[in-house]
């Protein structure tokens, strides 16, 4: 099998707004990272767009920073890398959930083998994400984010970028 989508991290429930970090412990390449975040609206009415609660997505490496956007730049840069809407899902009613998706494209393609992100080759590769709930009126503590990884995983790779 030449790749592999993997959880990088399983589905976890969030606190206060803050900043979550992830260590991506993974020795293959990846292509491809994929966040999903669910909201549950404690109103019908929303405040803004489901991107606006993920202030910022960061792929750091100690203090350099790799990857910097906010939620609705991110979705943005994956509409305009893959020529179709990213995913976004909600019911407007109270206590029904909303879902969201956000990726990280490291090549021009999914599965580019010339353009990919090798962990090891990093000391300590985190992905951070800033969130606020509150931004799209989802005044209750049910929300969680979920991170998918596609790997390359038999194929052997030696990426240029």
């Amino acid at each position: 099998m030449n790749y592999r989508y993997a959880t990088v991290l399983p589905e976890y429930t969030l606190g206060a707004p803050g900043t979550y970090t992830v260590d991506l412990n993974v020795q293959d390449p990846i292509s491809r990272l994929e966040l999903g975040w669910k909201v549950t609206l404690a109103n019908s009415l929303m405040l803004d767009a489901l991107a606006a609660c993920i202030t910022k997505i960061e792929l750091v490496d100690g203090s350099d920073v790799l990857h910097s956007l906010s939620g609705k730049q991110n979705q943005a840069l994956c509409i305009y890398d893959r020529r179709c809407p990213t995913m976004n899902n909600a019911i407007l009613g109270v206590g029904d959930p909303a879902h969201a998706g956000f990726g990280i494209d490291f090549g021009r393609y999914l599965y580019d083998p010339e353009l990919a992100f090798d962990p090891t080759r990093f000391r300590n590769p985190q992905l951070k994400i800033t969130h606020n709930r509150a931004l799209v009126g989802a005044d209750t503590s049910t929300h969680s984010i979920q991170i998918m990884a596609h790997l390359f995983d038999e194929k052997v790779i030696n990426p240029d970028g």
